[in-house]
């Protein structure tokens, strides 16, 4: 009811009073005047019931204002459904007082759904809305991000939707002051996130079941927020300012498990996704990460304007890395990276491959240029690298070749230095250290050639292979290298080796040092024909005591020969044997200077001979020296010096390298010592005398049948030995008493088919002499006819005194049969005078006859 005055005198009006459950509803509108409809309408109050209570209402025209009041208001179960809302306000109720144009919300809290709104505080002035003073707090309690409230979001703040994709529930506190009419709008909200998912539009990485809080103020957006990844916890802050199209974006996380998976790598700025994708990591990272978004500048700026990323991450356990330079997979690694829009930086690395230990430091930038080109540098250090086909094929194609070649089987520890930069050389820098039981597989494949070389692959077996080999840019030096070569120790100082992604490689070694090596059936099976038919004539039996020198191979590639050289070369006997038809047996000495090649055909050697000892046709020659060499498949020794009994010996020597040696030498002997000789015969012998002979001689194989020569001996101030006893008794000189049968003696001989043609024989002594021709064959049997001869000529009258000791001399004639150690003596009938002139040529010696 309304009670009031008026004042007629002065037109003072005065009205108060109270309305209690007055409906809100269409009647009601209709019975308000028609130009008060609009504005009811624009409110949006549709429906509620209200009690009203006017304190006072005075109208006075003499005073200024002229209207004065004072009124209050209660809703309840109001239904506003205004189209500035994004939603309808059901079950809405408020306190609403209003004095002399001033508006203050004293509480006002209604519903939609689960969402509740509610003003704590608020105040306005009635009046044009675009220019009335204001200050108004909302709060909006569990509020879902839908479409509805995307489409009622202001548009300087429609941008966020798109920039965060936020979906959930939130709880919103909203303060909106205008100070003055027509002022400027002062505007803040925080919004504090329930269970809220989001994608930041520059950074796409999904994040959901966010707790947290935004706070908007001065055109700035604080975001803290907090949520759980991979069951560690995550934190993100950081600020927008002007949120928008041209907002500047700084975010900032830290979490104790973020999975590295496509959808972080989704989520990464393609720039730094072409990095990241050249080591295809996965595990999970701790440690912090920096976005930040720079709106564009110029027109000619993507519309995203320009990202970067910057991160401090710590590798968690069970993290992987195969790196596309060099994809070989380490696991379990553990670390340290930092990330920057131009540079990754790796520190403290480690992870694992099976057995080997894995660790590493490096860098990666990102240069200017087309397709953003990269430079790489890396350091790795592996313990026990297995060599397995997972390394081979991780390997650059050069190297993969390299493994095919020499096939490596083991575990090495490596470290490694890679740097790799556009518009320059692949610089690969490695240092390996072979562990025990590494073995090495040189593998290589020669052409067929018919009726030379048979072809097909071959391997150089390398066991246990000790020493340190750096791979620099695709040579491979060696130090201190050790390894056993068909069983003999094998070592050498230094090295290089490099390989071609075609299979070709050149290797050199200085310092080879091999001990015991024998050139035995599986060696030579792996060796060209030639070089094997040199190296059979080296007895198997006993191995070559040392081997010294400098070594170099090249293989240009399959169905190629290894073609190789070396120099500075030591080859040291001890007891050896060298078949070449004469055997050389007993060796004691050396090979020395010896350099040489081999190209696959022709096998080309040069050194010197020096041996202390060595037994050649069953006796020993000491000192022998000689320059040799072996070309166009014939091993020569060109100027032989030597010992032999006391003696001098020189001459030549030759020999084929055919599967059947043909030989041939020339040899002689200057003041050898008979006695010594005696000495190696069966038997007490009791010879002496100095030997002059000499004798050429070629051959073919071990066949002595097929020996052939000439030659000649003979002996002087000799003691050959006491006469036979048949002689004794025919001294008819009567010379003193002596047993002593010859003093000189000469012999020449013709070698037919291995047979030996003695003629002449010649043996003189003080009480006669013997004359006469024989043979020796191949069996070592002697067959020999001598003539007894009375006295010795002292005058040297030529042939006169032949003749005459000849006939008067020849008492009988004696056959020699057995052995040279072992002789047998027997008479035999006497000559017929026909022979007698055959018998004066025969009688001539070497100075009588030239």
């Amino acid at each position: 009811a309304l009670s009031g005055t008026i004042d007629r005198a002065s037109g003072r009006v005065t009205l108060r009073g109270d309305m209690a459950g007055l409906a809100i509803s269409e009647t009601l509108r209709g019975r308000l005047p028609v130009e008060v409809r609009p504005a009811c309408d624009q409110a949006g109050l549709s429906r509620g019931e209200v009690d009203l209570w006017l304190g006072q209402l005075v109208y006075d025209p003499q005073a200024s204002p002229t209207i004065h009041y004072e009124a209050s208001a209660r809703l309840r179960a109001g239904v506003w459904n205004c189209r500035k809302l994004p939603f309808p306000i059901n079950e809405l109720s408020a306190s609403v007082s209003v004095r002399d144009g001033g508006v203050t919300i004293e509480r006002a809290e209604g519903y939609n759904g689960t969402t509740t709104v509610r003003v704590s505080k608020g105040s306005l002035a009635l009046g044009d809305p675009a220019r009335a003073p204001l200050d108004l707090q909302l709060d909006v309690i569990d509020l879902e991000l839908d479409q509805r409230l995307r489409a009622w979001t202001p548009p300087e703040f429609a941008e966020l939707w798109t920039d965060f994709q936020p979906r959930g529930r939130i709880s919103a506190a909203v303060h909106v002051v205008r100070a003055t009419e027509g002022g400027p709008v002062g505007f803040g909200w925080t919004a504090d996130c329930r269970d809220v998912a989001m994608a930041y539009r520059y950074f796409k990485y999904p994040i959901d079941h966010i707790q947290g809080r935004l706070t908007f103020e001065k055109q700035q957006i604080q975001v803290d927020l907090r949520t759980l990844l991979g069951n560690k916890p995550l934190h993100a802050w950081g600020t927008i300012d002007d949120p928008g199209p041209e907002a500047h974006v700084l975010l900032q996380f830290e979490g104790g498990a973020l999975p590295i998976d496509k959808t972080l790598l989704d989520a990464i700025p393609p720039d730094i996704r072409a990095v990241v994708d050249q080591f295809q990591p996965s595990g999970t990272v701790r440690g912090r990460a920096r976005v930040e978004r720079f709106p564009p500048r110029c027109p000619r700026d993507p519309p995203e304007g320009r990202i970067t990323l910057d991160a401090d991450l710590d590798l968690n356990e069970r993290c992987a890395i195969k790196w596309a330079g060099l994809p070989y997979p380490v696991e379990d690694l553990t670390g340290h990276l930092e990330v920057h829009p131009d540079s990754w930086i790796f520190t403290d690395m480690r992870g694992g491959n099976g057995m080997a230990v894995i660790t590493g430091s490096g860098r990666v930038e990102r240069l200017e240029g087309p397709g953003d080109p990269l430079k790489v540098d890396l350091h790795l250090n592996a313990e026990r690298l297995p060599f397995d086909d997972q390394l081979r094929t991780a390997l650059p194609k050069a190297w993969q070749k390299t493994w095919s070649t020499i096939n490596p089987i083991g575990s090495s520890d490596v470290d490694a230095t890679i740097r790799l930069a556009p518009g320059q050389p692949d610089h690969y820098h490695l240092v390996i250290d072979p562990r025990p039981d590494t073995n090495i597989r040189l593998e290589f494949s020669r052409e067929p050639r018919p009726g030379i070389d048979p072809g097909g692959t071959f391997s150089l077996p390398m066991e246990n292979v000790t020493g340190r080999f750096v791979y620099d840019n695709g040579t491979v030096s060696m130090r201190d290298v050790g390894f056993r070569f068909f069983g003999a120790p094998v070592q050498f100082e230094s090295g290089m080796v490099r390989v071609e992604e075609s299979g070709r490689f050149q290797l050199g070694v200085t310092g080879v040092w091999a001990r015991d090596f024998r050139l035995d059936a599986r060696l030579r099976a792996i060796m060209p024909p030639v070089m094997a038919k040199f190296a059979q004539r080296f007895d198997e039996g006993q191995p070559l005591s040392t081997i010294k020198g400098n070594l170099g191979l090249n293989w240009p590639g399959p169905n190629q020969p290894v073609a190789c050289t070396w120099d500075h070369v030591l080859v040291v006997f001890n007891d050896n044997t060298v078949q070449s038809g004469v055997p050389l047996e007993h060796i004691q000495g050396q090979l020395d200077h010896v350099r040489g090649q081999f190209d696959g055909d022709h096998l080309d050697i040069h050194g010197a001979l020096k041996l202390d000892s060595v037994s050649l046709l069953g006796q020993q020659v000491t000192e022998l020296e000689s320059p040799f060499q072996v070309a166009h498949d014939l091993a020569r020794l060109d100027d032989i010096r030597g010992k032999l009994l006391g003696g001098e010996l020189d001459g030549q020597f030759e020999v084929s390298l055919d599967s059947t040696p043909r030989y041939a030498a020339s040899l002689a002997v200057r003041g050898a010592d008979l006695q010594s000789y005696a000495k190696t015969l069966p038997g007490r012998q009791a010879f002496r005398g100095l030997v002059f002979a000499r004798l050429d001689f070629n051959g073919l194989g071990n066949d002595l049948r097929t020996l052939q020569g000439q030659g000649s001996a003979e002996i002087i101030q000799g003691d050959l030995g006491e006469l036979p006893v048949v002689l004794r008794l025919f001294n008819v000189l009567k010379q003193p008493t002596t047993k002593t049968a010859f003093d000189a003696a000469y012999v020449a001989i013709a070698i037919q088919n291995g047979e030996s043609l003695l003629d002449p024989i010649k043996l003189t002594g003080n009480a006669i002499s013997l004359l006469g021709r024989g043979k020796l064959d191949v069996r070592g049997d002697l067959d020999m006819r001598l003539k007894v001869i009375l006295g010795r000529d002292r005058i040297r009258v030529p042939i006169v005194s032949g003749v005459l000791r000849e006939a008067t001399g020849q008492i009988f004639a004696i056959r020699v049969r057995g052995t040279p150690a072992y002789p047998k003596f027997m008479l035999e009938p006497l000559p017929t005078l026909s022979e007698i002139p055959k018998s004066i040529n025969n009688f001539r010696g070497p100075r009588e006859r030239h």
